[in-house]
């Protein structure tokens, strides 16, 4: 189509000419219509600037709240408007600059509780039960009291004794029945 001599045939030229000529020369800004305009366009420019920082934040504060999967946030709302976070750049550029900062200071809460609740679920998970010296099997007659016949298994202390971890399985909670992960989304 570019070298096809009837579709430009320097018709471009003519017409970029022509309308040079018509303005006589005069940038559109500094024309009567175009002033008028100016005014209009910035206030579509400060229009579209407070929309596009109302709508990154409102974005980042569901990042903030808990159980949020940060990357369906990222990547079906704020990665499909890069350019938007663009225009702020040009425009607004200290709207860009607040709106930067908000979302570092949001997604480093965000993780900072991440790998807060991980750190605190692998603590858990870290408890010794049974080590090297420790017994698999216990005699009865260790476990029996003096006076009874009885075998009380409060002394008992092997690899099979549940201890208190009884109590996450005898829970009516419903709460203390969910797995253990360290990022639910």
């Amino acid at each position: 189509w570019e070298d096809d001599p009837a579709v430009d045939g320097g018709e471009r030229g003519k017409s970029k000419s022509a309308a040079v000529d018509a303005s006589m020369g005069i940038p559109p800004a500094h024309t009567a219509a175009g002033a008028e305009m100016q005014s209009h366009l910035l206030k579509l420019r400060l229009m579209a600037v407070s929309r596009a920082r109302g709508y990154f934040l409102s974005k980042f504060a569901e990042l903030r709240r808990p159980r949020t999967n940060v990357r369906m946030i990222q990547v079906n709302a704020l990665l499909r408007y890069a350019d938007l976070n663009d225009f702020l750049l040009t425009a607004a550029p200290d709207v860009y600059s607040e709106v930067r900062d908000v979302y570092v200071e949001s997604m480093g809460k965000t993780l900072h509780a991440l790998f807060r609740t991980y750190a605190a679920q692998l603590a858990r998970l870290d408890g010794r039960v049974a080590g090297r010296n420790d017994l698999i099997a216990v005699d009865d007659a260790a476990l029996r009291d003096a006076f009874s016949t009885k075998v009380n298994m409060s002394k008992r202390s092997d690899a099979f004794y549940l201890g208190d971890r009884v109590s996450v399985l005898d829970s009516s909670d419903p709460r203390s029945r969910q797995p253990i992960l360290a990022h639910v989304a």
